[in-house]
């Protein structure tokens, strides 16, 4: 059928030009553009991106194989590259069935060298007309897509008439989408060029195509974009499944919020710990013995807990000699931290770790081993030290332990982009400990939630990148269940989400967070009746793999906001309603 298509169009279209829809009329253009409808017909449902283009797109297949299986696999990426295809011929397979049936999030478009380089050369006002054309097709057929849209490659060694060219199109291209919301404008050409103006080889062997370095550079550059607009995968809603959920603690016309839980050794004891207000408040505990399906009356607290400034964060922690503890951090100026080591039956009073401040800490905790711990925390300036100021700039603290969290050291700065409000760290570590995922909400909302990771047990970390819009959100908290499934909860932040402002959750893996895999499903927990004041979580595995969670949340309209619980057993969950 392709074929006799063909031969109709090319006898009624002999004049060609950018942006006339056109086939080719060549056996292995033929045979390449049915293989690629058939990986359409056959995957195209489930892609998440596809990259669009000629021999260099194609050879994602070739020299950028490696490559491509190791961060476009993991994002259900279709390649639609055909050797030799210019800007007309793109159009023809985008008219033609290439985008049957596919919804991806993201469409890599990397086109137009060809326009320039084969016998029949366009200007470069022919070729830009030709590339926005693509770009507009891809627009109105997907109206869902984000298009993140390459500078023509340079080619040739050195600089020539054809690089100037291609520069002038490119030049145009970024004027073009500057202000386009859907369309993202990477000039990534720079990259590949030396600083003397030549292209090395060892990237480009003939000066046109890619080595497997070359792709390297080509992957590196496009990633963060690509991660940041993979959208929400399949989610379950949750939020009117009763029977899963339990009402921890309520009180008529009171705040109740940001709890903090821990499972103790039995395995069903949950403790929970919350304050009487939006952060800063009289701290509460409550203590169930059966998994957190029932829940004690307040118990009795420390006097100084009265005195708490901001969110709770409790932990339980192990020194050298194996004598356990739960620790307990309220933050603000100072850092106050309080004890038990009878599994929370008596606390001393709180007491300051250091001369120095912070807010949400101790977000998160981290085990380096033989009693050694490293906790976390952000500051903007006004709490890192007595009678701070704010700077507009927020860094992320570490601070360690050696005694099995009896005493603490100084900070220091782990993360910061001067760009964005990076906090709230959340702690993941890889499934065989090697590796250290560290999540952190971005609070100018500027951009998505961002990662960075740690390969020295949390001693340094890579610069942080956004993630995708599946886990963007604030105050991540994560756990394994018993069959290896990551799940992280939090509160949703994205603004195009169905559930912004919600309590989620997310399940996937931890190559997920290393690739920018958007992961296999979300949840929604419960439905907030305030548009964002929620869900700073904990979160515990039971020994039979259900997880329990527990938050704050406006859960009835008019209401002050309360604390619930949610069982999942995950597994169950996949058999009943995942596809």
């Amino acid at each position: 059928m392709i074929t006799s298509l063909i031969t109709v169009i090319l006898c009624l279209a002999p004049d060609l030009s950018s942006t006339l829809p056109v086939p080719r009329d060549i056996d292995g253009w033929i045979q390449r553009t049915a293989q690629l409808q058939a990986d359409v017909d056959t995957h195209g449902s489930d892609a998440n991106v596809i990259f669009i283009g000629d021999s260099i797109t194609q050879g994602w297949e070739g020299n950028g194989a490696g490559v491509w299986q190791a961060n476009f696999t993991p994002l259900k990426s279709i390649n639609l590259g055909i050797s030799g295809d210019r800007t007309e011929h793109i159009l023809w397979r985008l008219a033609n069935g290439h985008l049957n049936g596919l919804q991806p999030d993201v469409a890599v478009v990397m086109i137009g060298t060809n326009n320039f380089g084969q016998q029949d050369q366009d200007s470069p006002s022919v070729v830009l007309d030709g590339v926005n054309a693509i770009v507009e097709q891809l627009k109105s057929e997907l109206p869902n897509i984000h298009v993140l849209l390459l500078d023509i490659f340079p080619r040739g060694q050195n600089f020539n008439a054809m690089r100037g060219s291609i520069l002038q199109v490119n030049q145009a291209l970024q004027a073009t989408y500057i202000q386009d919301d859907r369309v993202t404008f990477l000039p990534i050409g720079q990259h590949f060029i030396e600083q003397d103006g030549t292209i090395s080889p060892e990237i480009m062997p003939d000066y046109l195509h890619l080595s497997e370095q070359g792709y390297e550079i080509w992957s590196d550059a496009i990633l963060p974009t690509i991660q940041k607009h993979i959208g929400p995968v399949q989610q379950v809603d949750l939020a009117d499944d009763a029977i899963r959920q339990v009402t921890v603690d309520k009180e008529a016309g009171q705040y109740l919020g940001h709890p903090t839980t821990v499972l103790l050794d039995d395995g069903k004891t949950v403790l929970c710990v919350y304050p009487k207000g939006h952060g800063k408040g009289q701290l509460v505990m409550k203590k169930s013995t059966d998994s957190g399906h029932t829940w004690s009356d307040r118990l009795p607290v420390p006097a100084s807990w009265s005195t708490s400034k901001e969110t709770p964060h409790m932990y339980q922690v192990t020194d050298a000699s194996g004598v356990k503890r739960l620790i307990l951090f309220s933050s603000l100026y100072p850092i106050r931290m309080s004890m038990s080591e009878d599994e929370g039956e008596t606390w001393s009073e709180l007491e300051p770790i250091g001369e120095y401040g912070g807010i949400v800490g101790m977000a998160d905790i981290l085990e380096t081993g033989n009693g050694s711990y490293t906790t976390f925390f952000h500051d903007d300036g006004r709490f890192i030290a007595d009678s701070g100021k704010a700077t507009g700039l927020f860094y992320v603290y570490a601070v360690d332990s050696t005694d099995g969290g009896l005493t603490w050291g100084e900070p220091r700065v782990v993360a910061h982009d001067p760009s964005v409000h990076l906090c709230e760290p959340g702690i993941v570590t890889s499934p065989d400990g090697s590796r250290i995922a560290m999540l952190l909400r971005e609070n100018s909302r500027k951009k998505n939630s961002h990662i960075c990771f740690s390969e020295d047990k949390g001693k340094t970390w890579s610069t942080p990148v956004e993630m995708n819009a599946s886990l963007t959100g604030d105050r991540h908290q994560a756990v394994y269940d018993t069959d290896g499934r990551l799940f992280i909860t939090f509160r949703d932040t994205n603004s195009q989400s169905p559930t912004a402002g919600d309590w989620v959750a997310w399940v996937g893996s931890f190559e997920d967070l290393e690739n920018g895999g958007e992961g296999e499903y979300r949840l929604r927990l419960s439905d907030n009746q305030h548009s964002w004041d929620c869900a700073y979580p904990g979160v515990q595995c039971l020994p039979d793999g259900t997880i329990f969670t527990a938050t704050y949340g406006h859960w009835d309209a008019g209401e002050q906001p309360y604390i619930r619980g949610v069982h999942l057993d995950l597994a169950f969950i996949e058999n009943q309603y995942i596809n």
